[in-house]
């Protein structure tokens, strides 16, 4: 990854991931899901688990 929001991310091996495998074949468009990765450092107020729809391409 050579971006990431704030930095929450950079550094970290994102490889594995569906959107990341994906975009490398063209796009992907996700289903809304828990962030597996973010979730302990976006965690909410109220402690519900951030939800995500990802959007990945390759640029």
């Amino acid at each position: 990854m050579r971006a990431a929001t704030d930095g929450l991310l950079e550094g970290v091996d994102v490889s594995q991931r569906p959107w990341f495998r994906n975009a490398t074949a063209g796009q992907h468009l996700g289903d809304v899901h828990e962030a597996l990765l973010l979730a302990k450092a976006l965690r909410a107020g109220d402690g519900a688990p951030p939800r995500f729809y990802d959007i990945a391409f390759p640029l």
